[in-house]
């Protein structure tokens, strides 16, 4: 990674809200330019503007060793997804290797390392990537 794509291209959920809050706080970005450059809705961009202001937003990263999943299991987290896991299917996976991270941890651990939610699958339809075991 080069030093600007840090900047332009954040990955962990905090540095994502602090840069979107900066670029229409100190830039005067528009909702909607700020929106499609960072992944979030413009909606949830005004929001993040209202609650700023009102001292609601939570801007620094979590502190170190705060949470008990490790550099390698995060690895493998990352691993997992990019081939089409979901967060419940990854918890499966690391459980049955002797890891055990409820689903929302690995939810959150998605979220820290930048991927977007996957989408709703339709009831008993499952993807050729996509297996519980």
């Amino acid at each position: 990674m080069n030093d600007a794509s840090f900047f332009l291209r954040p990955r962990p959920q905090w540095q994502r809200r602090y840069e979107a809050l900066r670029a229409c706080l100190v830039d005067g970005l528009p909702a909607t330019l700020v929106s499609e450059r960072f992944g979030f809705s413009p909606g949830y961009v005004r929001l993040l503007k209202h609650r700023f202001r009102r001292g609601d937003v939570d801007l620094v990263s979590p502190r170190a060793g705060s949470r008990r999943v490790t550099t390698e299991i995060r690895q493998r987290i990352r691993a997992l997804r990019q081939r089409g896991h979901t967060a419940a299917e990854i918890a499966a996976r690391l459980g049955a290797g002797g890891v055990e991270l409820s689903d929302r941890t690995v939810e959150r651990v998605l979220v820290d390392e930048g991927f977007p939610r996957m989408p709703r699958r339709r009831s008993g339809v499952r993807t050729s990537t996509s297996r519980t075991t």
